[in-house]
């Protein structure tokens, strides 16, 4: 299940991802299944043109393709951004490949950040998305769209 704005999944992710959640202005996006908390992402530091994203995972093989829908398509199609910024330390491997297997490149790597690791920055536009156009499975929307 797809779960939007539960405070206590993204609390679960910033304890994870080692950053403090704002519940009232971080956006909130998490995959879970008969109340385990899978993964999920939360949204901050939204600008209007871009937004920046923490990610975590609690269960092997949690992303699919329905959170892969919801957490690109909530910043770029609802909130019209043009690109989504990730800042993860250097030595942070397993993230790295993470976010770039999901398409995120680098943008910048900020040296002495942290004292055992510089900070990478990588963003994805919206138009290079790949994620932009699958069917999520999972989702349903309201309305009488099956009259």
């Amino acid at each position: 299940m797809i779960e939007f704005g539960n405070i206590a999944h993204g609390e679960e992710i910033a304890k994870a991802a080692g950053f403090s959640l704002n519940p009232v202005h971080d956006m909130i996006i998490t995959r879970s299944e008969h109340g385990e908390l899978y993964g999920g992402v939360v949204l901050y530091d939204y600008t209007k043109k871009s937004i920046s994203m923490h990610v975590a995972g609690f269960v092997p093989n949690w992303i699919n393709r329905d959170i892969l829908w919801a957490t690109f398509f909530f910043p770029f199609r609802e909130l019209g951004c043009a690109s989504i910024f990730c800042q993860i330390r250097s030595n942070s491997t397993h993230a790295r490949r993470f976010v770039e297997k999901i398409g995120f490149r680098i943008e910048a790597i900020i040296n002495e950040v942290f004292p055992d690791a510089d900070l990478v920055v990588y963003r994805m536009y919206g138009k290079d998305c790949p994620w932009m156009n699958i069917r999520p499975r999972g989702i349903t929307f309201g309305g009488n769209n099956g009259r």
